[in-house]
């Protein structure tokens, strides 16, 4: 047992004079909750500034003695369209975080559709607009017939997630629109109709007109009320009031940094000791211990343990100083000193790290540069990021992935740790991927010992 601590207090002061290692378990995983703290979760909220172009061709409202007019058309209508589009985008300004700064340009391209596409096109190239609508010459006629206005739109985006955020924040600007012209159009339909209705109470006739069917009692405004909801619904078949359930653990901006730092201590687990275990023998072998290690009555066993203590006090330590500065920075860390879920979660944490240490520790024989375990760094943040432990969540990545994800043991111990932590759930309610993760990490070390056994001093001596 003192050798035991011994080897492991020698690879702490060997581990805290190693900078790239330094910078990888606790400075890197500083940064980050840094990052994500005050870029993607600043104080005044998330923003997204969206620069929109309307190329506007509208000729405008026609004249009120077109030979098509019909009085109870237009009187929904007293803006021509585009002014109506640039009065909703006016509305929504900073709604969900996002700007829209719009530029109209009149006449751009004389109502020619390919014409305005190319134009649009080169606005979204080259001038640096995200999103160009083109509104067509009759868009104010078709409006105030009650026709629909044929717009064409385009949106900039070389990724997926970037065409998406911008299709959804122009789409809710087009949405807001068509929810206000319905809702117009509605009360003048039912406006119109009861009218008409309160002319001809009780009237029959042989067409079977709905009429025919009403009461004459019935005053006109409380037919129009029940008109209304007719039309109200051709127009919104589903009209759903939609919630969203967050934990409360991250309701607030406090709650998200502390579980961000939370995640962030999982990262440098899972990086850290995977590159421990990947340079068991090499980094030994480097400081000129593996040698003395060879020729001295120490096991195989004693110096494994040892360096897989010292791993995990690192650990430790750099999960402190994680903490630490989440909390020094507004974070508030859901854990319940009188929940006992809540320690094996934190024992959940360091289960994960000691699967990825094993993992690291199975690829050791075949590192033979500090160029390779630097690779296993990219690995373990692969890891980190493909199997929900980080981001994206899990039900995010395709489908393989999820599958895998599923049963990897250290993406399993986070989901456990999130299900404890953030959702406040018991240990029965999650107790699949509890065991999962513990089993799949002695899984893991059954295959070291096979892996190892009588061959660790071999492996040692081929890197000497």
């Amino acid at each position: 047992m003192t050798n035991i601590f011994r080897m492991a207090l020698y690879e702490f002061k060997s581990f805290v004079k190693d900078k790239s290692a330094v910078f990888w378990t606790i400075a890197w995983p500083i940064l980050w909750v840094f990052i994500v703290a005050y870029i993607f979760m600043p104080v005044g909220g998330v923003h997204m500034t969206l620069r929109v172009a309307v190329i506007d061709n509208d000729k405008g409202l026609p004249s009120s003695n077109a030979s098509w007019a019909i009085p109870y058309l237009n009187m929904t209508v007293k803006k021509n369209f585009t002014s109506l589009l640039l009065d909703t985008f006016a509305q929504l300004n900073g709604n969900n975080g996002t700007i829209y700064k719009v530029k109209a340009i009149k006449n751009a391209c004389n109502g020619n559709l390919s014409e305005c596409l190319s134009i649009a096109k080169e606005l979204l190239v080259n001038k640096r607009f995200d999103v160009a609508v083109i509104v067509p010459e009759n868009a104010s006629k078709s409006l105030m017939m009650w026709a629909p206005v044929r717009m064409a739109l385009l949106i900039k985006g070389a990724m997926p997630t970037e065409t998406y955020m911008r299709y959804g924040s122009i789409m809710s600007v087009l949405g807001s629109l068509m929810t206000n012209l319905s809702m117009r159009r509605a009360d003048a339909a039912a406006h119109m109709v009861t009218s008409f209705y309160s002319k001809f109470p009780g009237t029959t006739n042989s067409s079977g007109a709905w009429w025919n069917y009403t009461n004459a009692n019935v005053s006109p405004k409380v037919m129009e009320k029940y008109v209304k909801y007719f039309f109200y619904s051709i127009a919104f078949p589903l009209y759903p009031k939609l919630g969203t359930v967050k934990p409360p653990t991250t309701a607030d901006r406090a709650g998200q940094i502390g579980w961000i730092s939370v995640g962030a201590v999982g990262m440098s687990l899972m990086t850290g000791l995977l590159t421990a275990g990947a340079g068991f023998f090499l980094y030994r072998k480097n400081s000129g211990v593996l040698k003395r290690v060879l020729s001295s009555p120490a096991t195989f066993f004693e110096l494994l343990v040892g360096d897989l203590l010292s791993a995990i006090a690192i650990s430790a330590l750099s999960a402190a100083v994680i903490l630490g500065t989440g909390i020094a920075i507004g974070g508030r860390i859901a854990f319940n000193a009188l929940n006992p879920d809540h320690y094996l979660a934190i024992a959940l944490i360091f289960v994960a790290g000691i699967f990825a240490y094993g993992l690291g520790l199975l690829i050791a024989p075949t590192v033979r540069s500090t160029h390779a375990t630097g690779a296993t760094t990219a690995i373990g943040l692969m890891l980190v990021f493909l199997t929900g432990i980080w981001w994206p969540p899990k039900e995010m990545l395709p489908a393989p992935l999820q599958a895998f994800a599923n049963i990897f043991p250290p993406a399993c111990a986070f989901e456990a740790v999130r299900d404890i932590l953030v959702w406040g759930k018991n240990v029965t309610q999650t107790y699949w991927n509890i065991i999962v993760a513990i089993a799949g990490t002695f899984l893991l070390y059954a295959v070291i010992a096979i892996v190892y056994h009588g061959r660790a001093e071999k492996f040692a001596e081929k890197l000497l």
